[in-house]
């Protein structure tokens, strides 16, 4: 490299510490008068639902300090109620304590949230019950010999492998299926 490069080149050391070295006193502390204190106890107990949930008030202090933060507050809750693993009573006990100026917002974005999750749990629950009704016809069907690979993959709306599938299985089980079925080649 030309030496006339040089004064542009960054030439500096820097530390990483890692906040799980950090003792949790010092860092609840800090979250009394800094935001970097919160949010490092937040980083450091994500995973430890049973500390944050008896150190919350410890966790949200900084902002009783400082009201004018809304926007701040805001994120840290939604990151706290989004990440934190506590059951739904203790999310909506948590949103209850925080100032009635964010709670509402917290809430309904909360609920928002779970809404979401709840439809999403509910197409794949079905999903899953109308996969499961298929295995059982198609297994019916392969049992009875009444059609071949291919006209029983047409008929129940599914690929011909996912009745080979199906069919491998039973033969693994000890299955007795007729000669088509069981020797069919794709």
């Amino acid at each position: 490299m030309s030496p006339d490069l040089h004064p542009y080149i960054p030439n500096f050391d820097y530390h990483l510490i890692s906040v799980h070295d950090i003792p949790d006193e010092l860092i609840l502390k800090l979250s009394k008068t800094s935001l970097i204190g919160a949010l490092l106890l937040m980083y450091k107990k994500v995973g430890d639902a049973a500390f944050l949930k008896t150190n919350k008030s410890k966790l949200f202090e900084y902002f009783k300090n400082t009201p004018e933060k809304f926007e701040l507050f805001f994120k840290f809750a939604m990151y706290f109620v989004n990440n934190v693993n506590l059951k739904d009573e203790e999310i909506i006990e948590t949103i209850n304590s925080f100032p009635k100026k964010i709670k509402s917002s917290v809430m309904t974005s909360y609920e928002t949230f779970g809404t979401r999750k709840l439809k999403e749990g509910i197409k794949e629950g079905i999903k899953e019950g109308m996969n499961e009704a298929r295995k059982k016809t198609v297994t019916r069907l392969l049992l009875r010999g009444i059609l071949n690979i291919p006209e029983i993959a047409d008929a129940v709306e599914v690929s011909t492998s996912f009745v080979l599938e199906i069919r491998d299985a039973l033969l693994s089980e000890g299955k007795i299926l007729p000669d088509a079925i069981r020797d069919f080649k794709r």
